[in-house]
């Protein structure tokens, strides 16, 4: 944890200078800088008990670059609040939230973000938002970027204005911001970084990533799954993460779809509303979607991105501040589309499915899956089946999945780069990176942190949530949360939670092999308040962003 936490609010006075820092070099003490294996936060919080306010950045600054992570971020964050620098704190603080690899490290960020916005609230400096994992920025950028290496790393645009939509915008009338004028920047795609940079190159990435490289992630065949050798176990019981080779044999989507998805798919599901991201969801500040009509988000994603893209029958406008090229699009399924690709032969029926790729029992227990209200407002709500396609750089900045459940994504056309952070079942930290390719299937569980990117243009994945024995408590408690206290804000009615108990009891004695013990999970109208339970009798199964109530581009 960092050590300056308990020194967040004592804030000292900043100097006239604007803390213009000389990053490499070897201070009059003897310390050097540029040493990347030198003692920086230890020297840092010496020079700050000193009082040495500029060497004390330097060395942080010096941290930041060596041995980059959230933690790094949060030390030098905190010392920018120290100096008031409010804004490249916050800023700063944020960009170390895409870097969180563990739980402990999450916990680590949070306890700094509250002291933040403690000290912001104290000097009553305007705080641009309270929510740490939003991407509402101050519109300064990451502090660490620009003391080293200004534009060497083209997926930071912290600081660029923001022009992003969001669920119901019409394109082109994104949410107010200050716009700066600004040079027209040349584009990075393809050129390696500066010599300087502390990061491995990847070739494939059109927009490289401030990662260390990655172990390759296993790869096991239906052959090695369905056998008894006792080293695979962990990957049957769904304990660590892998790839699955040979489980998509017979899909016509994998056959298929590569030659007719631009076709079969909006004449599947021609009403269907995606969540469609023009500015990709790599970017700092650009991950709010647009609600747009599928046939329409399927002809915008084959369009190349420029000033031109509306002559050649974009929607979407170009204001040339675009870094990170990559449109990306989610189409959402309802129990009722799974099971007509099911029938429809694009992925194999239960049945005929490898038992890794089937999961549903549980929903049809006690959702009434495929055909019900409440299975589809549970799908659609909780984003639990979805068909991801992207152009060449699109991808998912770093993340978990709120739910702590588990995935699989089973590859359909195009090439993806796959980066996954977690622990091993020995406690063990471990980050994994891959290319999946078509017929493979990726697996990870709850707490395994991930990101990823698209190579080529389309590149198509569709992917599942999976509740199982290692991961039904965990879930359980985020619903139950959900339901009685609001905890993510999925707006669920009260018959789906009322359903929800229903299925806390089945997975118990799934799982458990046994009843659940009264008082775990109480229902949760015994726990919510009655403001929370009257707001959910008035939601219907239907409401949700798609239903007709938000701009939908057409």
């Amino acid at each position: 944890r960092a050590v300056l936490l308990l020194l967040a609010l004592a804030v000292a006075p900043a100097s006239a200078s604007d803390y213009e820092v000389d990053v490499d070099g070897i201070a009059a003490d003897g310390y050097d800088f540029g040493d990347p294996a030198g003692p920086h936060t230890k020297q840092a919080i010496a020079y700050d008990s000193m009082g040495q306010t500029e060497l004390s950045l330097r060395a942080f600054l010096a941290a930041a670059r060596f041995n980059q992570g959230s933690e790094s971020k949060a030390n030098l964050a905190v010392c920018l609040m120290r100096m008031q620098k409010y804004f490249d704190a916050y800023d700063t603080m944020k960009a170390g939230f895409k870097l969180v690899r563990s739980d402990r490290e999450r916990e680590h960020l949070e306890e700094n973000w509250a002291a933040l916005m403690q000290s912001m609230e104290a000097m009553k400096v305007e705080i641009p938002s309270r929510d740490p994992h939003d991407q509402i920025y101050a519109g300064v950028g990451d502090y660490t970027i620009r003391a080293f290496a200004p534009g060497a790393l083209p997926e930071s645009d912290a600081g660029e204005s923001d022009d992003r939509g969001g669920a119901g915008v019409v394109p082109g009338e994104g949410t107010p911001a200050k716009k700066k004028r600004r040079k027209k920047k040349k584009s990075t795609e393809g050129a390696r970084p500066a010599t300087h940079s502390p990061w491995p190159y990847r070739e494939k990435l059109a927009h490289q990533r401030s990662v260390v490289l990655g172990e390759p992630m296993p790869r096991v065949s239906v052959e090695e799954m369905d056998g008894d050798d006792p080293q695979f176990e962990p990957y049957r019981q769904r304990l660590v993460p892998f790839i699955l080779t040979g489980g998509l044999e017979g899909w016509k989507a994998l056959e298929e779809w590569p030659d007719t998805w631009q076709t079969y798919l909006p004449s599947l599901f021609p009403n269907s509303v995606t969540d469609f991201y023009p500015y990709n969801m790599l970017s700092n500040n650009r991950h709010s979607p647009y609600l747009t009509r599928l046939p329409r988000a399927v002809r915008e994603l084959l369009i190349e991105p420029g000033p031109r893209q509306q002559a050649y029958g974009s929607k979407f406008k170009y204001d040339g501040s675009e870094p990170l090229p990559g449109r990306y699009m989610h189409l959402q399924l309802t129990g009722a589309d799974w099971a007509r690709l099911e029938r429809y032969g694009d992925i194999k029926e239960p049945e005929d499915r490898h038992w890794h790729l089937s999961s549903d029992h549980w929903m049809e227990a006690c959702l009434g899956y495929p055909d019900s209200d409440l299975a589809d407002e549970y799908h659609i709500k909780t984003h639990w089946k979805i068909i991801l396609a992207g152009a060449r750089g699109a991808g998912m900045f770093n993340h978990s999945d709120s739910l702590l459940t588990a995935s699989w994504h089973a590859h359909l056309m195009g090439e993806k780069w796959w980066y996954v952070c977690g622990y091993l079942l020995d406690g063990s930290q471990q980050c994994y990176e891959d290319y999946l390719v078509p017929g493979e299937t990726l697996y990870y569980g709850k707490h395994w942190y991930h990101e990823t990117q698209n190579i080529v243009t389309p590149t198509m994945t569709i992917t599942d949530t999976v509740a199982h024995a290692d991961n039904f408590e965990s879930i359980a408690d985020q619903l139950h949360a959900t339901c009685a206290r609001n905890k993510h804000t999925f707006d669920f009615s009260a018959n789906l939670c009322d359903a929800l108990q229903t299925c806390y009891e089945y997975w118990h004695e799934v799982y458990e092999g046994k009843p659940l013990p009264e008082g775990k999970w109480a229902h949760w109208r015994s726990v919510a308040g009655e403001a929370q339970v009257a707001k959910r009798e008035k939601t219907e199964p239907h409401h949700n962003n798609y239903d007709g109530r938000n701009y939908i581009t057409e």
